[in-house]
């Protein structure tokens, strides 16, 4: 009995060496396509098929569509699975000089270039670039660059603005994306609130082409010019926490209340566009030059240092346009304080109102966190200059009949002044 135990171990043993040494299958000793493979990868536990498209620009992409593994031993066999390149999971690692599909047994998300730098003459280019950045051109180039040579680099929010039409600003972007293919998308301030984001969220260059940005919207965008990583959010799979490095661009209708930026917020460079006539062929010039700038833009040295975390120092996006928006800013929240109290005391045919910055908080901005008793103070100190009161006292808000009184050291407003 036990030479037959014996036996049957050394006849398992014969056959897992045998198994181990056996020579690796290739798909097409099996009877598979290879190319038919490589359409199909697995990360995690999820099934992928790679779809190419190809945009109005001529640049090639890879779209991720789930699907059911199920379908895939349905449509190709069992055996088809273990050919399927298995990943563990996604990464977004940019390298537009040599960029690696595969790190680390992770599925590289970035997209090579279409172009290879050659050396040229890119005389559309350079013209269009003195338009949109006048005589900002250097640190235009070196905006440029930095996204090309270093597009881990974080960079200020671009901010394209004109009243008028046919300023350039939609052609900026499909520069962008034409230099940048698949890296780079162009949408509406809404996806930035949609509950999927796969559509920019593994880009380098994210355009917001929307005539105002509304002020939840603001946030996330201040947010993600900052941010290092995103949570990737897929129908149908697991979210998954990615780098991003996306740079934000607007491009905007309105010069001065697209968005809300305080004298604090360093982060936003605004160029005012003029109109200009582009001919026809103005996009088909600029996509023939592309090789020739990039090449120009590899060996180039940038005409600024490295001296904050957007890389550029903050006077040197101190344009007019962003005065003028920090201007426009400071108002928005006594507006809402004024037009809040005048319909309050119109409502309860009253001249006059007591109420602290606690009340007004309370009242009016109850469900913003944005806004602290400091702002408020600050708001009506600076823009109705007024001061509580010295003494503590009793007052009466919101209700003037049915409250009973408080105590505290309210501001006096009167109607006839707030309108």
């Amino acid at each position: 009995m036990e030479k037959d135990q014996h036996s049957h171990s050394t006849s398992l043993l014969t056959q897992t060496k045998d198994k181990e040494n056996l020579p690796h299958i290739k798909p097409e000793q099996t009877g598979i396509n290879p190319e038919k493979c490589n359409k199909f990868i697995r990360v995690g536990n999820t099934y992928l098929k790679l779809i190419t498209k190809l945009d109005k620009f001529g640049n090639t992409s890879t779209v991720l569509s789930t699907i059911a593994r199920q379908t895939l031993i349905d449509d190709n066999g069992k055996s088809f699975l273990k050919q399927v390149k298995k990943y563990d999971a996604f990464c977004n690692v940019p390298n537009n000089l040599d960029l690696k599909v595969e790190i680390a047994g992770n599925r590289n998300l970035y997209e090579p270039l279409q172009h290879r730098s050659t050396p040229g003459k890119w005389p559309t280019i350079e013209n269009f670039i003195h338009h949109v950045f006048g005589s900002q051109y250097e640190i235009g180039l070196d905006y440029f660059q930095i996204l090309y040579l270093n597009p881990c680099q974080l960079l200020p929010v671009l901010c394209l603005v004109s009243v008028e039409n046919c300023t350039g600003k939609t052609t900026f972007g499909n520069f962008l994306i034409m230099i940048f293919g698949a890296n780079a998308c162009m949408i509406g301030s809404k996806e930035l609130t949609s509950d999927f984001n796969a559509s920019f969220a593994t880009k380098l260059v994210v355009t917001v082409d929307e005539s105002k940005i509304a002020r939840g919207d603001m946030d996330r965008i201040k947010m993600m010019a900052t941010a290092s990583t995103i949570h990737l959010r897929r129908m149908h799979t697991d979210h998954q926490s990615i780098d991003f490095f996306g740079k934000i661009i607007l491009l905007s209708n309105n010069e001065r209340d697209f968005i809300n930026a305080s004298e604090n917020d360093q982060r936003f460079w605004i160029r005012k566009l003029a109109p200009v006539t582009f001919d026809p062929t103005f996009e088909s010039r600029l996509k023939y030059e592309i090789p020739a700038f990039l090449h120009f833009l590899q060996f180039r040295q940038l005409s600024t240092p490295k001296v904050s975390r957007i890389h550029f120092a903050p006077e040197l996006l101190e344009t007019d346009e962003l005065k003028a928006v920090r201007q426009e800013s400071k108002g928005w929240i006594v507006k809402e304080i004024k037009e809040g109290l005048i319909g309050y005391m119109l409502d309860n045919e009253i001249a006059e109102c007591q109420c602290t910055t606690k009340d007004i908080k309370n009242f009016l901005f109850d469900r913003d966190n944005r806004i602290g008793l400091s702002d408020i103070r600050k708001s009506i100190f600076d823009d109705l200059r007024l001061e509580p009161s010295k003494n503590t006292i009793r007052y009466r808000f919101p209700d003037t009949s049915n409250i009973s009184s408080k105590v505290g050291k309210p501001y006096l407003f009167y109607l006839k002044d707030l309108e």
